[in-house]
């Protein structure tokens, strides 16, 4: 019995202090993908890929950003810090929007299906990464009966002896820093709405240079995806580069370039022998 309880004494400070279990470690062979296994090496692999990519996890509503990615509103997000690995499992700590928090509290939505990919690819250089985490989704029917059941209220901090005057401070600071939370989670997705509209506009303004430069001749047409990435990559070096280009002359029709600055009686003669 003193076991028992000594277990549930270690549980315990995950879940009041707002960590969320969406991964155990084991062996499944029922998923209509296969069958898989995830050890505790993955869920550190799957954190460590994560804070390479940078960006924070997005959590979902009926896995929306696999199934209907046009139409996929974030319930809430997972930054880098709020994921460890403990006792071969995975925790997340999940800052909710505001509308998931009222599902949650009607008891609409009750449980987390984590989405783990296998032999990911990074972006940039092609190379096998092994395990990530794709995302994390709201649902009433998860795959991994292991996780727990989630829950948005606020553990209350309430002593049996503290006088009622510091209990309503405790209170109000307790909703103030929920009312800030909320408010971080709101600034980075208006943050990343003004990055997303500047960078759709830099890259049409960018296009009708690069077509521009090829009707003028600056440019040919096989330098056009150069050119673009090149200015993805360097917006000041490719605007100095384009401001230097000058219209090609036109080459007469025949004409042959041997790979050679001599302008011997040879090369005279190759170039010579096109002219028939």
């Amino acid at each position: 019995m003193a076991k028992n309880k000594m277990h549930a004494l270690k549980l315990n400070p995950n879940k009041a202090s707002g960590w969320l279990k969406i991964g155990v470690t084991g062996k499944w062979e029922g998923h209509n993908a296969g069958m898989f296994e995830l050890e505790e090496r993955d869920y550190e692999q799957m954190i460590f890929n994560a804070q390479q990519r940078a960006l924070d996890i997005v959590v979902d509503y009926e896995h929306a950003t696999i199934y209907n990615p046009d139409k996929a509103p974030a319930a809430g997000w997972i930054t880098l810090e709020n994921l460890k690995v403990e006792s071969g499992n995975l925790y997340c700590k999940i800052l909710w929007t505001p509308t998931a928090k009222k599902h949650i509290d009607a008891g609409e939505y009750k449980y987390l299906s984590p989405v783990f990919v296998a032999d990911s690819y990074d972006q940039v250089t092609a190379k096998n990464i092994g395990w990530t985490l794709h995302s994390v989704a709201l649902t009433n029917k998860p795959f991994l009966s292991e996780l727990d059941a989630i829950t948005n209220k606020q553990p209350q901090h309430k002593e049996k002896n503290m006088p009622k005057s510091l209990q309503e401070q405790l209170d109000t600071q307790i909703n103030h820093n929920t009312k800030l939370t909320q408010e971080v989670v709101d600034l980075k997705a208006k943050v990343t709405e003004q990055e997303t509209i500047i960078a759709a506009s830099h890259k049409v303004a960018t296009d009708a240079i690069i077509e521009a430069a090829v009707t003028d001749g600056k440019l040919d047409e096989g330098q056009k995806t150069w050119a673009q990435n090149y200015a993805l990559s360097d917006k000041q070096g490719f605007e100095d580069y384009m401001s230097t280009l000058k219209a090609k002359s036109p080459m007469s029709s025949g004409e042959m370039f041997a790979n050679s600055e001599n302008n011997n009686s040879a090369a005279t003669a190759a170039i010579n022998m096109t002219q028939v």
